[in-house]
């Protein structure tokens, strides 16, 4: 046969196909599919069609798949060797068959065996070509979906003026614009593995003259989503996330805030406190002191120096107050005058080694230059010092050293101030906090632990605005040898 694409086809027994495409011959097994594996006549058409007539039925390939009985009329006794098909201009179907006898020897031959002429009849049938197209349509009333992912579809179907019977239409169907599936008989299907969501279900048809509606039957195929996924649930648990999100930045807000007005009330406190005693520990210190020139009293002389001692120590603390409130205000200012460093240090040293030696504690400094000229001012250098040696007398045991050593480092740009001692040392825990307002080391209310806890936070500030640094390494190696105790790094600009 000679089909209109141009390819020869050739059917022997057994259901095969050969057809010859130039340069090659490929080879097709129908088996089981035809109406018949043996093959009496075939014939291409127009459409690119093959029709193939066997002694059971006139078979249909149309290149997607095989109708078996195609033509829709049963064609009863074909010979193996007795018929032809044929197609015509109009695209008709001819189908002619005889017995064996009369398409051999025609209408005056002569039976071989008992010598009369043949009396079987010939006949010849056409079915003219439709080109109506048959429709489909899903039947949503016989269609399910579970939330498992699984559908079941049905459909139904039927050609014009019913050319090709209900039940011999033959459907196809692709799922979210997949792969479509071959012609089949059915009229429904099961669809499983489907995900949640929405899923366009696509539905065609075919008649037995081989003609397709390419207007698609659709359907959505809606897979329901876990509670956990539906929308309203979805939404209920952003507005709660949401509502837990604002309450807590409220929270944190508040706290800060708290934290904040806290801060505020006892810096406010401290500094109504230091206002309130400066002009009193003014009167104390200057009575005391003339009082202690006075030698007709020189019998009392040292309970007049122990009383002098600690209102300077009250007056240092009041000024650390002032400090630190001037600090947080943006009010502290730097009176910056060329002056020797080293001459600072040796008195704030000098005037702190009594109060050292009362405790049993050895107080040295040893500078590694003879002077030290840098822009400074000597009230605040006097308290970085001050406020350094005070604190290692005050966690230092007796028996223990405090070493303050000064030079100058990075080709005399720098200023470096040590301050070593091999006391009790600060927990690693601590460390982080050294400079916090109020903070003091160990437990902060032991009756051991003196001071209000500004004098560092004091130190850090002064420093910080002067664009210089401090640090504390705890515990530490000492200059004599000893693998305990605090050391502190202050490093200021020279200029």
């Amino acid at each position: 046969a000679d089909s209109a694409m141009g390819i020869v086809c050739i059917a022997p027994r057994g259901g095969v196909i050969f057809t010859f495409q130039p340069g090659s011959w490929n080879l097709t097994d129908f088996s089981k599919k035809l109406a018949s594996n043996v093959t009496s006549s075939l014939v291409g058409d127009e459409k690119g069609s093959l029709w193939i007539a066997t002694p059971s039925g006139i078979s249909h390939i149309d290149g997607e798949a095989v109708i078996t009985h195609g033509l829709g009329i049963e064609i009863p006794g074909m010979p193996s060797e007795g018929g032809t098909i044929k197609t015509g201009p109009a695209g008709e179907i001819w189908v002619n068959y005889a017995d064996r006898d009369w398409f051999f020897d025609g209408p005056g031959g002569i039976e071989a065996t008992t010598g009369k002429r043949a009396s079987s009849p010939f006949h010849c049938l056409g079915r003219t070509a439709e080109n109506d197209l048959p429709v489909c349509r899903t039947d949503q009333n016989a269609t399910h979906v579970s939330s498992s992912g699984v559908a079941f579809v049905s459909w139904l179907g039927a050609d014009k003026w019913h050319e090709t019977a209900s039940d011999e239409l033959r459907y196809s169907w692709r799922v979210a614009g997949g792969k479509w599936s071959p012609f089949l008989a059915l009229t429904n299907t099961t669809i499983s593995g489907l995900a949640a969501g929405r899923h366009l279900f696509e539905l065609r048809c075919r008649d037995l003259d081989g003609n397709i509606n390419r207007s698609t039957s659709s359907l959505v195929l809606a897979i329901p989503y876990p509670l956990w996924r539906q929308p309203w649930v979805l939404l209920a648990l952003g507005l709660t996330l949401a509502t837990l999100l604002v309450f807590a930045l409220y929270i944190i807000r508040e706290r800060e805030r708290h934290i904040a007005t806290v801060g505020r009330l006892k810096l406010d406190f401290y500094t109504r406190v230091s206002h309130e005693l400066s002009t009193p520990i003014t009167v104390v210190i200057s009575t005391l002191e003339n009082l202690k020139e006075d030698h007709s009293l020189e019998r009392i002389s040292p309970a007049l120096s122990r009383a002098l001692r600690n209102a300077w120590r009250l007056q240092r603390t009041l000024d650390d107050i002032f400090a630190l409130r001037k600090s947080e205000e943006g009010k502290l200012h730097l009176q910056l005058i060329q002056a020797d460093a080293q001459t600072i240090i040796a008195e704030e040293t000098d005037s702190l080694r009594a109060e050292a030696e009362r405790k049993g504690v050895r107080l040295e400094y040893t500078p590694n230059t003879d002077t030290c000229e840098m822009r400074l001012d000597a009230e605040q250098l006097h308290r970085i010092v001050g406020n350094l040696i005070s604190n290692g007398i005050k966690f230092t045991p007796a028996g223990g050293r405090i070493n303050v050593c000064l030079r100058k480092i990075q080709q005399d740009r720098l200023v470096e101030i040590l301050v070593e001692d091999d006391g009790q040392g600060i927990a690693k825990s601590d460390l982080p906090h050294i400079f916090e307002q109020y903070f003091r080391t160990g437990e902060p209310f032991a009756p051991t632990t003196k001071g209000a806890g500004v004098g560092m936070a004091v130190v850090k500030e002064i420093i910080t605005h002067w664009g210089g640094n401090i640090e504390v390494e705890s515990p530490v190696t000492t200059s004599h040898g000893n693998h305990r105790g605090t050391r502190f790094r202050v490093t200021l600009p020279v200029s």
